[in-house]
């Protein structure tokens, strides 16, 4: 084991003086995985950022039991093969953060186990549109939308460089082209076992066709309501380790004073929280700030903090409330987005300091890094994003 005194060098978004000396304990575990281990003079949300070098440092590590805390032991999961630097991140409840200068991680580290749940928000390029995959702890495969047509053939291209044979869920948040669009395309090259779609019919282009082309090969197809978990629905039983609730669904109608067709259709998308042991996620699809405000804002009783929030509606104002963030708490936002460098395309950088205001660190397609949202957020540096948890730490990768 060797204890580190690390001398602060604050990195530009920090607002605090740096920490000029912080305890850290480096040390390897049983398996050879890297941990670390300190204690901050007051609670903070602690992050570990950590890559091949300092300027290159694409791992985000974060906690998943507590938000703020002093106590910190964090075991760093998917370390790069090679050696590698990390730095530690405070962000405080009053908003305030502070840094560690990067060090060199002493000892060789072995990668931990890659068992447990796998999110990866597709990057779509130039297209505007969601595709997510998530692969369950006990190896189920789903996948959320799928882009327009012409981007569901880069999903299937970054489906098959990791090695997916077939999808067992696919979950079509609602019937707009840049989220449905393409399932015609994904389903020519992957089988769908399972077809699941919000429980409105009548707002029906693209979601007629997709369940037809399921059931003609054997699948099914299920409708999904508000209340609908996996205790309660055989069709969201994906996993045994994996908890699934249902906030939202089908709601476009339950707005009257919402007269566009556009939005009305956004609100049909499931909001729902996918729990895997002391890790969870909040999707929403395009469900806008109506159905966040009428649904989790006003239900007493309801857990609804999450570690990280992909943020529907591509991160736009009316999908981004701050009541809504406050009540779900994350500590990343993942967004879906393209912008065309000014922030005034699909995503809004308006929305950054909203998320900023809830201590979130936030990972977008086409500016996946938590430093340049914070300083300067029109500037382009695609990735997909990778989010694994073992159910006690999550890391996000975004390459």
């Amino acid at each position: 084991m060797t204890l580190l005194a690390v001398a602060g060098c604050a990195q530009p978004e920090d607002n605090r003086p740096e920490i000029t000396q912080l305890q850290i304990q480096e040390s390897l575990d049983s398996r050879g995985v890297a941990t670390l281990t300190w204690q901050s003079d007051e609670e903070a949300m602690a992050v570990v950022d950590y890559g091949v070098d300092s300027s290159d440092v694409s791992f985000s590590l974060y906690y998943a039991v507590e938000k703020y805390r002093k106590d910190h032991h964090f075991q760093l999961l998917q370390v790069p093969d090679s050696s590698f630097y990390y730095r530690i991140r405070h962000h405080y409840p009053d908003g305030s953060r502070q840094s560690t200068r990067y060090r060199r991680f002493e000892e060789p580290a072995v990668n931990s186990p890659d068992s447990g749940l796998h999110i990866l928000v597709i990057n779509l390029g130039e297209e505007s549109g969601d595709a997510i995959y998530v692969k369950t702890p006990g190896g189920a495969e789903l996948l959320f939308d799928t882009g327009t047509r012409s981007g569901a053939n880069l999903v299937l291209s970054v489906l098959g460089s990791r090695g997916v044979e077939k999808i067992d869920h696919f979950i079509g948040t609602h019937d707009h082209a840049d989220h449905i669009g393409g399932f015609q395309t994904l389903v020519a090259g992957l089988p769908v076992s399972n077809f699941i779609m919000p429980d409105h019919s009548e707002r029906d282009y693209y979601f007629s066709r997709a369940a037809a082309e399921v059931r003609s090969s054997g699948g099914g197809v299920f409708e999904v309501s508000r209340g609908h978990s996996s205790t309660t629905e055989d069709f969201l039983r994906w996993d045994e380790d994996l908890s699934v609730e249902v906030w939202s669904a089908g709601a476009g109608d339950d707005f009257p004073s919402i007269t566009y067709e556009g939005s009305r259709i956004n609100n049909d998308s499931p909001l729902m929280k996918l729990s895997y042991r002391d890790f969870s996620i909040c999707l929403g699809g395009d469900s806008e700030n109506e159905v966040h405000q009428a649904y989790v804002n006003d239900i007493s009783g309801l857990d609804a903090e999450v570690d990280v929030y992909k943020a529907s509606h591509h991160g736009r104002s009316d999908s981004s409330d701050r009541p809504f963030l406050e009540r779900i708490d994350p500590q990343t936002v993942l967004i879906s987005t393209v912008d065309n460098g000014s922030c005034a395309g699909l995503f809004q950088c308006a929305t950054l300091p909203v998320f900023h205001a809830v201590q979130a660190d936030v990972f977008r397609t086409d500016c996946a890094s938590p430093e340049l949202n914070r300083l300067s957020p029109n500037t382009k540096k695609n990735a997909h994003i990778h989010c694994f948890s073992d159910g006690v730490y999550y890391v996000v990768k975004n390459k």
